[in-house]
């Protein structure tokens, strides 16, 4: 990463175009970037200081052009993220709030906040504009820390500087000078190390939710397919396409995680062991009185159990990938399975057995029975 990104975001009119010019002493590269129908942000790049500043569309009063600002910005932080962008990925964000203006408009902290859940833990540096008078300072710096005190779990505050981009005149005889624009790039550049860690951090953590997401509707969608052919009107334990998915399903987990060698000789022993054993037997005999419907109930436990299994290796997978775990330790993946599978089944039959007329449950309504007793394990 040759440089950092700092977005600035405030509200037209602050004087964010006057910051940058001061920043970066009106030696300024620009470029935009954005597709068309969407928030142009323009970037601007200078030889003298390590970062970059890109300059967001400004906040309105409107609360539809904010709620398209925060889209946008959602939008364009994913794909910079998920592409492994680093020109495009937000390191620091400058809030550039007006020093005359006295006030600190709710809105736009909620905002600044919602924006900041997208950046995850990304260091805030409020920049108070405009700030000509000394004694209006202070009270700047004290209404801003009283405001932001109600956000200090999810704004990552670094630091209050008040600035002056450029000579300001109040009358003939008094010039306000320049001033806070040093402190503003030293604070940045010291914080340089940490911010290039934490976009890496970021990129880390992006790749790790969409992962995740991406397992847990694989699982889903296996769940679904299980609850079909458990409504087969065949014996549970006879039922080798149950057995093909959940085994299928592990195996494409590991895959999904990358890791070194394939989970398919451990998914057969525990397919078989867990996703007919004596505990989903035990399962069915438990919610015979309250579900009289072979199919029905049937159909239950096979949908549970495919969820069970499926993240039961979905944590295996992980600590098989982190180096916690060995794929050849079959006995530890067992223990750890058997004591995931019987913890969860635990919640999810205490849960079926709470439902008003279980017994007239109907196969049409399985599948959103199974999803619910799901949720209840979470």
């Amino acid at each position: 990463m040759d440089k950092v990104n700092v977005l600035l975001i405030g509200n037209s009119g602050v004087g964010k175009s006057t910051l940058i010019n001061a920043v970066l002493e009106n030696k300024v590269a620009k470029t935009s970037i954005g597709e068309r129908g969407t928030v142009k942000m323009d970037v601007y790049e200078s030889d003298s200081v390590p970062f970059r500043l890109i300059d967001s569309k400004g906040m309105e009063y409107s609360f539809f052009e904010n709620f398209k600002l925060k889209s946008e910005l959602k939008k364009w932080t994913k794909t910079s993220l998920g592409n492994e962008d680093y020109e495009k990925c937000i390191s620091m964000i400058w809030y550039c709030v007006d020093g005359t203006s006295k006030r600190l408009m709710k809105e736009n902290l909620k905002i600044l906040n919602s924006i900041t859940k997208f950046f995850k833990s990304v260091p805030v540096i409020i920049v108070i504009t405009k700030s000509y008078s000394q004694p209006e300072r202070k009270e700047n710096i004290e209404m801003i820390s009283n405001a932001l005190s109600k956000y200090e779990k999810s704004i990552n505050l670094k630091d209050i500087i008040p600035v002056v981009a450029e000579a300001y005149t109040i009358r003939e005889d008094t010039v306000i000078e320049p001033d806070g624009i040093v402190d503003l790039i030293e604070n940045t550049s010291e914080m340089i190390p940490d911010l290039e860690k934490g976009t890496s951090d970021a990129i880390t953590n992006y790749k790790n939710v969409l992962l995740n997401r991406q397992i847990d509707a694989y699982i889903s969608a296996c769940v679904a397919s299980a609850v079909t052919v458990g409504a087969v009107p065949i014996p549970f334990a006879d039922t080798p396409v149950l057995i093909l998915i959940q085994t299928s399903m592990m195996v494409g987990i590991g895959k999904m995680y990358k890791i070194d060698g394939s989970l398919k000789d451990v998914a057969k022993i525990l397919a078989s062991e867990i996703g007919v054993s004596s505990l989903a037997k035990s399962s069915i005999s438990l919610l015979k009185p309250f579900i009289p419907a072979t199919v029905v109930l049937n159909a239950i436990v096979a949908g549970l159990y495919t969820y069970f299994i499926g993240h039961g290796a979905k944590m295996i997978s992980k600590k098989i990938k982190d180096g916690e775990l060995s794929i050849d330790d079959i006995d530890s993946i067992r223990n750890i399975f058997e004591s995931f599978v019987e913890g969860n089944n635990s919640k999810a039959m205490g849960y079926l057995k709470t439902i008003e007329n279980i017994s007239n449950i109907q196969p049409s309504q399985v599948k959103d029975i199974v999803f619910k007793a799901i949720g209840n394990t979470k």
